[in-house]
């Protein structure tokens, strides 16, 4: 026989039929709960056919162990958060790690569409690797970067090389050290980059030093270069005179 059943029944239905699942007791109680028209797997506590709908102003999802106060990590949280808590405004979602003093790492979906890992309280680490399970720092990549662009901040500049109290090194020490040492003074040898990479926020410092050193060396050829000039003009006008007074003799 078929009848039709009212929404207010129906709800009525599950809240009674909920109310005999004894949560969390040692004791017989449905292991397995399905809504909607789903096969059962046979594995999972609860099965829902097509969404669910999770409505509050910090409304989440927490997956894990009952919450043990030793300090390691036992849960994970999805959740919407609704205050600034995590550094992504209001209505920001955000994806932590739930543990005794603290959270650990929390990824945070901004208000704004940024997408950021904010350190939290008492995080650990909080590196992000691509390509390797072994970040070493803020991102490690085990591959190449395809970017249009790469800001790197800088401490300081190489500027100092033009200040008069600069000692600029003279090219034949400058030539000493290569011939024995077979790299540039400052720059790190081959052997070195090969194991232990470069930073490129210091090598290019140390490059852009080299650069200024260099047109150091340049503007005082040039200098020597126009008072040699100078000198054979003169020595060729006094050639010029000689044979002049030589023609007049």
């Amino acid at each position: 026989m078929k009848y039709k059943k009212s929404p207010s029944k129906l709800l009525l239905i599950l809240i009674l039929s909920l109310s005999y699942i004894p949560y969390g007791k040692s004791q017989e109680h449905l292991e397995r709960l399905t809504i909607g028209s789903v096969q059962d797997d046979g594995n999972s506590s609860l099965q829902v056919a097509n969404s669910v709908r999770i409505e509050g102003t910090e409304s989440g999802v927490m997956f894990g162990e009952p919450f043990i106060p030793d300090g390691t990590i036992k849960r994970w949280v999805f959740q919407r958060r609704n205050d600034n808590f995590f550094g992504g405004g209001n209505n920001a979602f955000s994806i932590w790690a739930d543990k005794s003093g603290g959270y650990f790492c929390p990824l945070v979906f901004s208000n704004n569409g940024d997408l950021f890992l904010n350190p939290g309280v008492n995080a650990v680490k909080g590196n992000v690797g691509i390509g390797t399970i072994h970040p070493t720092a803020k991102l490690t990549v085990a591959g190449a970067i395809h970017s249009t662009e790469i800001k790197v901040s800088v401490d300081a500049g190489a500027d100092y090389v033009f200040h008069n109290e600069y000692k600029l090194p003279a090219l034949g020490q400058v030539e000493s050290f290569i011939k024995t040492h077979q790299h540039l003074p400052g720059i790190a040898p081959a052997g070195e980059m090969e194991k232990d990479g470069i930073n490129l926020s210091e090598m290019n410092m140390k490059l852009l030093k080299k650069i200024e050193e260099l047109t150091l060396y340049l503007i005082e050829q040039n200098r020597e270069m126009q008072e040699y000039k100078k000198s054979l003009n003169e020595l060729q006008k006094s050639i010029e005179l000689l044979k002049t007074q030589q023609k007049n003799n």
